[in-house]
């Protein structure tokens, strides 16, 4: 988050957060405030324990702030980056006569933003594998506790009660996994959909490869 004045960054206190997932709903109860003005991150309290998130695992979602893995906070961000990359690209194209001599030059600099852009997408790529592999595991970890809570009810060992409610919380937190990694599945193609259009648009302008 940029640097704040006083006032911006005190406006976050008591503001409403909320899990991507629907893990919690809660709102700010401190700023981490750095020397240079920056807000580092926010503190909020849930379930009588006060958590603390940096900057990079939060959006500010109309007008909340929403809490979500780095890896997927990153490659939205990059996602639109590559957003205006690509208009930019087609911009150049469409206004070479028009700009004339500086073509070149803006046509040099889109290429360097797009070789950044690129290694930034081969790591933001892997982070986001590397989670998903991560949530895997987790789901097929839960799964296994899921059969044998099941198999203490019908033993007679675990209460049917309280066999119910453990039951929907690991279902609910299967499900909730399970929306990450579609969210993964999605930022993934994306990446790769508009780093293949903006390598079209550079092929067009004889600077592909």
């Amino acid at each position: 988050m940029p640097k704040a004045d006083p006032a911006s960054f005190y406006s976050l206190l008591g503001r409403e957060v909320v899990e991507r997932y629907g893990r919690f709903r809660c709102r700010v109860v401190g700023v981490d405030l750095t020397p240079d003005g920056a807000v580092g991150g926010i503190a909020f309290e849930h379930n009588g324990s006060v958590v603390f998130k940096p900057m990079e695992c939060v959006r500010m979602v109309d007008g909340r702030l929403e809490v979500a893995p780095p890896p997927i906070v990153r490659a939205e961000e990059l996602a639109t980056r590559l957003d205006v990359l690509r208009a930019q690209f087609e911009a150049a194209m469409s206004l070479k006569d028009e700009v004339g001599q500086p073509f070149e030059h803006i046509v040099r600099e889109l290429d360097d933003a797009f070789a950044k852009a690129a290694d930034e997408a081969a790591s933001v790529t892997k982070s986001l594998e590397d989670r998903r592999r991560s949530l895997e595991s987790r789901i097929s970890r839960l799964r296994r506790i899921l059969f044998s809570i099941g198999l203490a009810w019908k033993l007679g060992v675990m209460g049917g009660e309280e066999y119910g409610r453990v039951r929907d919380a690991i279902r609910g937190e299967i499900s909730r996994l399970e929306a990450e990694v579609r969210d993964i599945d999605s930022l993934l193609s994306r990446l790769a959909s508009k780093l293949r259009e903006i390598e079209k648009l550079r092929e067009g302008s004889g600077r592909g490869g």
